[in-house]
């Protein structure tokens, strides 16, 4: 069995972006020794990577893939699990379905018309442009930086990889925290839960006026520490 994130490995955190094929190769890989893939979406999906779903970016199925966290954009709690008709049917005939806080009706509904949105709006095209924007301005901003190790990511889940040098790509995670503090004495909250790296997710609402005023406490934050 193998549990991956869709397009980037290590979603939380670090931001690792897969190379290009690598999940194609897996999916072989299941399939020829006959072992399950199971994709983890609860942050790659309903268009935080620029596709309704991560999974998208590579055009492969999985056999299980998990939801929780935009699935109901935050008006309720909610997780799920999808599975192929194979997995489900046997499920369905053996399995004795119960949970605490599955299945309310607020959450479902909020659930339906969270994905109702999404599909309407094609939010994902709003996430791709925003998140190329982000790139963009901190590859050109921050260009030459000694401590710009790497810019990653995908759609508007971005990270920030900090190095003491650029040669070696010694991690610097002493200054990834004086930025993330004046970040925040800026009026500005990042995540720098990872060794070395700043995560971006910003809402896929946000306008491009708030998220210029973002990025302008962050970069002044990098150039200053």
């Amino acid at each position: 069995m193998v549990v991956t994130e869709a397009g980037i490995v290590t979603g939380w955190g670090s931001t690792n972006v897969a190379p290009p094929g690598y999940l194609q190769l897996v999916r072989a890989l299941t399939r020829q020794y006959g072992s399950l893939m199971i994709l983890d979406e609860v942050g790659t999906g309903f268009s935080r990577c620029g596709r309704l779903f991560g999974m998208e970016l590579t055009g492969v199925t999985p056999d299980i893939v998990t939801f929780a966290k935009a699935i109901t954009n935050g008006g309720a709690a909610m997780g799920a699990m999808v599975a192929n008709d194979e997995i489900g049917q046997a499920a369905a005939d053996k399995g004795i379905f119960v949970s605490t806080f599955g299945w309310t009706p607020v959450a479902c509904a909020a659930a339906v018309q969270s994905l109702r949105v999404h599909q309407r709006d094609k939010v994902w095209e709003k996430a791709r442009e925003d998140g190329d924007y982000v790139v963009e301005r901190l590859n050109r901003e921050l260009a030459g930086h000694p401590a710009m190790g790497d810019i990653r990511g995908k759609g508007m889940e971005i990270g920030i990889d900090l190095v003491k040098d650029r040669v070696t790509k010694q991690r610097d995670t002493e200054r990834k925290m004086k930025i993330v503090q004046r970040a925040f004495e800026g009026g500005l909250h990042v995540v720098g839960d990872n060794q070395s790296t700043i995560q971006l997710m910003p809402p896929l609402t946000i306008d491009r006026q708030t998220l210029d005023e973002g990025l302008d406490i962050l970069i002044d934050s990098i150039k200053s520490a």
